[in-house]
């Protein structure tokens, strides 16, 4: 970490006292019984990838090792099973849906033909082909999405972009983006200091975060596929947590400028400040609700950190939690009928549901490390989060109706990770 003089650093404390909140509970919560994963997940027979004569390949070949790209995104997508052969309680006419994937390597060129036959039938409904030169995997990710629009009706998130804060070799932490492997990562700044807290456009075209590149935690604002950065939000105090909200014209943020932290809202392209919190308490992580006209919350208003909502204008407050001595980090579900949310117990940070009334709260995992920074994926089908997983730290997703974990980005520090719309 770069030297800071007293004043960086004694804003840097106020930061971290903004991230880490305490807490106490008054109110016995419900379980939420969530369905189980299974009862209508479309299964997808696929045997492995073809030569163009639908000979098939050896697992070392290149089209082999992409195909099974494919089939780890489909898996990880959390809404189709992919099987090498025939359940023994189903039927080929008994598949939801009754489909076969098909990866052929054509003769010549380096292309492959991703295929989607029904049942017994030969000639496929639905096919496109791909370059198979590829790297980082990221047409198998196109692929991927398209599959799952073809199967479930709308894009998965398989080709999006992860955005989040990491740790590079210096101690310093700045903005990087990768895909769904880990690969193709991307460093967007060089700062030389500490950023934390993106959050991306829900067109995907412009990312925010809290920087201090300036000597000071601002908020600043750039193109995703790089470019210079503007600041958005710059006081003497710290301004931090910034979330779009989904028209992606405004942004809620929380600054110190008041005293103590409050919760504003500023246009992305405009220098006027809209206060929407007024309370004695410390009041930060705001997040929108996908219709754009509630937002959750965390404010030790009441004496520890609970979480709350609120009208956007910031009136109709209500507090949704009462159990816990913290909780912190909500985020609303794309589909508007959950939010997540983080609670400290036993010394360690448990990931938990609600619905947003707050009458009904359920712990989706059972682990000894910390689950920090839950987000969900493009289409809520799951939740990512930042931990150790069995040693390794990284980036990792989490089924809510089963507790199923895949860690898909490993060997990183990383801060806040949030998703970029799918990629057409």
């Amino acid at each position: 970490m770069c030297d800071f003089d007293k004043g960086i650093m004694k804003t840097f404390v106020v930061l971290i006292c903004l991230l880490g909140l305490q807490v106490f509970a008054q109110q016995q919560e419900v379980i939420l019984e969530g369905k189980q994963q299974g009862q209508s997940v479309p299964i997808l027979l696929f045997s492995g990838a073809v030569t163009s004569d639908s000979v098939l390949l050896e697992k070392a070949d290149e089209a082999n090792v992409w195909s099974e790209r494919i089939v780890k995104a489909l898996q990880v997508s959390g809404t189709i099973k992919v099987t090498d052969k025939m359940p023994d309680t189903l039927t080929a006419t008994s598949l939801v849906p009754n489909a076969k994937l098909e990866v052929k390597k054509a003769s010549s060129g380096g292309a492959v033909t991703i295929s989607l036959l029904a049942g017994d039938a030969v000639k496929p409904y639905w096919f496109q082909s791909f370059s198979l030169i590829d790297k980082y995997f990221d047409n198998a990710l196109k692929a991927v999405s398209t599959i799952h629009t073809q199967l479930v009706g709308e894009p998965g998130f398989a080709s999006a972009r992860i955005y989040y804060a990491g740790s590079t070799t210096t101690g310093n932490r700045e903005l990087f983006s990768t895909n769904l492997f880990g690969l193709n990562r991307s460093q967007l700044t060089s700062d030389g200091t500490i950023l934390i807290s993106p959050t991306v456009s829900p067109d995907g075209s412009k990312v925010a975060y809290t920087s201090f590149r300036n000597g000071n935690a601002d908020v600043w604002i750039q193109s995703t596929s790089g470019g210079p950065a503007n600041i958005l939000v710059s006081t003497p105090y710290v301004d931090s947590s910034p979330r779009f909200a989904p028209d992606g014209k405004t942004v809620a943020f929380a600054t110190t400028v008041d005293g103590n932290c409050e919760i504003y809202t500023i246009e992305s392209n405009s220098t006027n400040k809209n206060r929407i919190t007024f309370a004695s308490g410390i009041d930060t992580s705001p997040s929108w609700s996908p219709a754009g006209d509630r937002i959750v919350f965390t404010s030790d208003r009441s004496g520890n950190p609970q979480v709350y909502t609120m009208a956007s204008d910031g009136t109709d407050i209500r507090r949704i939690t009462y159990e816990g001595e913290y909780n912190d980090s909500p985020v609303w579900s794309p589909r508007g009928d959950r939010i997540v949310y983080v609670r400290r117990e036993n010394g360690v940070f448990q990931i938990y549901q609600c619905d947003p009334a707050g009458v009904t709260h359920k712990r989706l995992l059972y682990y000894s490390e910390d689950q920090k920074d839950p987000a969900f994926v493009p289409g809520g089908f799951r939740i990512s989060f930042v931990t150790v997983w069995q040693g390794i730290p990284g980036i990792a997703l989490l089924t809510p109706e089963t507790g199923e974990v895949d860690m898909i980005v490993t060997n990183v520090v990383a801060q806040r990770p949030v998703w970029g719309p799918p990629t057409p």
